[in-house]
């Protein structure tokens, strides 16, 4: 029998033995609600936030979060994958709505400093396309 996607989610979680808190986070720009999970230890340390490539999700990066259970750790679903809301992309606004899913992300949970963890090229390609004041981001490295 197939299991839905926020079970067999949860099942990686229990897995690899990463004990999330999952919310979802309706952004403005792009407006959607977008799924954003955490793990390790709250607190106001830098956090790392993991961002997934086109055709994946947050969960993506479960094993590899198992990893640094003594840091706090971000990652989310990017709007259409996993379980945000459905998105339609175009080759115009793909760069942009990367940026501006991340900024939101980290706008709405208060984090000024991160460093950023990223597959398929897109939180190198939006780190180095972000202007150098946005809030969340820091080009100091």
């Amino acid at each position: 029998m197939p299991i839905d996607f926020e079970t067999a989610q949860q099942e990686l979680f229990e897995e690899v033995g990463l004990d999330v808190q999952s919310q979802f986070i309706d952004l403005e720009t792009p407006r959607v609600r977008t799924h954003v999970f955490e793990a390790g230890p709250p607190g106001d340390d830098v956090p790392l936030v993991f961002v997934h490539g086109g055709m994946l999700f947050g969960a993506f990066f479960a094993p590899l979060m198992a990893q640094f259970d003594d840091t706090r750790m971000i990652a989310f679903d990017r709007p259409g994958y996993g379980l945000s809301d459905k998105f339609v992309y175009t080759k115009r606004n793909i760069r942009q709505n990367a940026s501006d899913v991340i900024g939101g992300v980290l706008d709405e949970l208060d984090i000024e400093q991160t460093d950023l963890v990223g597959h398929s090229g897109v939180a190198t390609r939006v780190s180095n396309s972000h202007s150098p004041t946005p809030s969340g981001f820091d080009d100091s490295s």
